[in-house]
């Protein structure tokens, strides 16, 4: 292959990589990052691989004048198949967006024999302090990560009358359950977990920062590593995040909270006055938001970062109201901007439901506040900017080695 013969300023080209037979959520992604991408007057090539001859449109594509590629989660990960990435033959950047946060991919993506990961930059669902990902900054020099979390949509539909009260946003999650406690592992480890998940089900935490609570309860700093739990932090986000999204829609239903419920929940959360939407493509979501006044959601245990259905809700005029969440707590103010709910007093819920339905100035006012902040700094425009500024650094960096 030809050796890089083009300045970065001289790059124009950006491919992305999706797969169109997946969610829905990741083509309404592209359309934005496409819409981004030529008004900077660069030139977007998309590598569907929900499309047979994707391989033949990537041969076509791959060049000298490519500025850097963006995939989400694996997408264009170990193209070559010999341990090289594309990117690092051709000298540029590739932007691994995450839909999950870290712990869910790291470790085996850090740990792929042979990969060669020197440019590619992950952006995941979690702030710059999340204690592994800090850990994982110190340890491996070639590990680039940056706090990222999705901008987002606007519903294509011109403005619509608000004639859904509520809508609860969030898909069954499955069932909550310990899996560590069927494991073979030490009781002490189990107890730790125990613990953990038993924080979690009464404050808004992170899974590191709440491992991170229960070891300094025990007084084990030093002496035990985060690096002997971490290969149970799925497991403790799977469970949380199932528990979670089981209380909160137990709530709504048991306060006649009658709402739209989008998602795939099974019959029995089907009751009298609820109205089920199964899964729909995202256009239509977003649709619906343009259409409530409320949304109700949790943070999907994602609580050291946010979920971009925020930023959706209020770019399309509806009120959030979420569980709480740290990021939350630092970009928004609570009941000015959205109303945020802890676990153990989930009746703010039903009091915000019932003053925000009665008192529309009230709600056109918190509504307004809060599509203001989203539009100037959460859509997919502002998240571009942010990743256009993480390229060009890094092809500084790379000039000054």
């Amino acid at each position: 292959m030809k050796k890089e013969t083009y300045s970065h300023k001289d790059k124009n080209i950006v491919l992305i990589y999706y797969n169109s037979t997946d969610i829905d959520f990741f083509g309404c992604i592209v359309k934005e990052i496409e819409k981004y991408l030529a008004n900077a007057n660069y030139v977007s090539i998309k590598i569907d691989f929900g499309m047979t001859d994707w391989q033949k449109d990537l041969q076509n594509a791959i060049s000298e004048r490519v500025y850097f590629s963006i995939g989400f989660n694996s997408a264009g990960i170990g193209l070559c198949g010999n341990g090289t990435l594309l990117c690092q033959l051709f000298n540029y950047p590739h932007i691994s967006l995450m839909t999950e946060v870290p712990y869910h991919f790291l470790s085996k993506y850090l740990t792929e024999p042979g990969i060669d990961n020197r440019n590619n930059i992950i952006l995941h669902l979690e702030r710059i302090d999340n204690l592994y990902i800090k850990q994982l900054q110190s340890e491996k020099e070639q590990f680039k990560t940056h706090p990222f979390f999705f901008g987002g949509v606007k519903s294509e539909k011109s403005s619509q009358d608000k004639d859904i009260d509520i809508i609860f946003s969030g898909s069954f999650a499955g069932s909550p359950v310990r899996e560590w406690n069927r494991q073979m592992i030490p009781v002490f480890v189990k107890s730790i977990l125990n613990d953990t998940a038993d924080y979690m089900e009464t404050y808004a935490s992170a899974v590191p920062e709440a491992v991170y609570v229960i070891i300094k309860s025990r007084h084990l700093l030093g002496t035990f590593s985060m690096d002997q739990l971490y290969p149970y932090f799925a497991d403790l986000f799977s469970y949380i995040k199932a528990y979670r999204r089981l209380k909160c829609m137990k709530y709504v239903i048991d306060k006649g909270l009658f709402a739209h419920i989008c998602g795939n929940w099974p019959d029995i959360y089907h009751t009298s006055g609820t109205v089920h939407h199964e899964v729909l493509p995202y256009s239509e979501i977003i649709n619906l938001y343009g259409r409530s006044k409320l949304i109700i959601q949790d943070n999907a245990g994602i609580n050291g970062g946010i979920h971009e259905r925020i930023f959706s809700a209020m770019l399309n005029g509806a009120v959030v109201i979420s569980e709480n969440g740290s990021y939350l707590n630092k970009v928004f103010v609570n009941g000015q901007d959205i109303i945020l709910f802890d676990w153990e007093n989930m009746d703010r819920i039903e009091s915000a439901v019932h003053l925000l339905l009665q008192k529309q100035d009230l709600r056109d006012k918190i509504a307004m506040r809060a599509y203001k902040k989203a539009d100037e700094a959460h859509t997919w425009a502002a998240r571009m900017d942010n990743i256009t500024e993480i390229v060009e650094n890094w092809y500084e960096k790379s000039i000054i080695k």
